[in-house]
C-alpha cells in the first residue's frame, strides 16, 4: 500500500504464491493471503536477492557485503565482504571473500556447480567465490567502461561498466545488465578442450 522505496531484488515463486522482494533496507515477503511483511530490516541499500536452498542471498550495495537470510525467522548470516567498511578498495584476486569489501556489491547468481557470482556497481568488478570462500576476478571494469564485445573474457583490458546484476540461462550462458546506458553482455559457455 505504501509502494516501494528503491526496490531492486525481486523473486517470484513460479505458481506466484509467494514474493520476496527488497525496498531499501528492508527485505519483505508477500502472499495472497497475508499481505506483505517484513523479513529483515537490517540492512542499509538492498541490491538483487536469490534463493539458495531454503535461505535468500541478499546483495547490500552500501554496505559492501553479501549476506544469507533465513526464510523462518529473518535471520541473517555474513557470507562475503566487509560490513560498514569504506568501501573503495577493489577486490584482491585469491583472497577470502570474508576479508574484501565487495565495492558496490549488487548483483549475486549461485551457478550449479556452487559458489557465487557477484556483480559490484561502484567496482565495476565481475566475480566468482569458489566454494571454499575465495575469491576471483572474473572480468574487470572501470566505471563507465564498455569494451571488449566479442572477445574472450579473460583478455586483458577494462570490459565492463558499473554492473546491476547476474544470472544464467539455461544453458549455461552468463548475463550481466551494465549500468544505466543500457547494456545487457552475455559471455557464452564453452567447454575448453582438455
Amino acid at each position: 500500500g505504501s509502494g516501494i522505496s528503491g526496490g531492486r531484488g525481486l523473486w517470484v515463486k513460479s505458481d506466484e504464491s509467494l514474493i520476496y522482494y527488497a525496498s531499501k533496507s528492508h527485505l519483505r515477503r508477500w502472499t495472497p493471503g497475508g499481505g506483505s511483511s517484513s523479513l529483515n530490516s537490517q540492512f542499509n541499500d538492498l541490491g538483487n536477492i536469490i534463493i539458495s536452498g531454503t535461505n535468500i542471498v541478499a546483495t547490500d550495495r552500501s554496505d559492501n557485503s553479501v549476506w544469507l537470510v533465513a526464510t523462518n525467522g529473518g535471520a541473517r548470516t555474513l557470507l562475503f565482504g566487509i560490513p560498514e567498511a569504506a568501501g573503495t578498495n577493489l577486490v584482491v584476486d585469491g583472497s577470502l571473500a570474508l576479508t574484501n569489501s565487495l565495492y558496490g556489491v549488487r548483483g549475486v547468481w549461485q551457478p550449479p556447480t556452487g559458489g557465487y557470482f557477484l556483480a559490484t556497481d561502484y567496482g565495476a568488478q565481475f566475480l566468482y567465490v569458489d566454494t571454499a570462500g575465495v575469491i576471483h576476478l572474473f572480468v574487470n571494469g572501470y566505471a563507465d567502461t564498455h569494451a571488449g564485445d566479442g572477445q574472450w573474457f579473460n583478455t586483458p583490458g577494462y570490459k565492463l561498466g558499473q554492473l546491476r546484476s547476474v544470472s544464467m540461462d539455461n544453458q549455461g550462458n552468463l548475463i550481466i545488465v551494465e549500468n544505466d546506458t543500457g547494456y545487457v553482455r552475455r559471455i557464452d559457455f564453452q567447454r575448453l578442450s582438455p
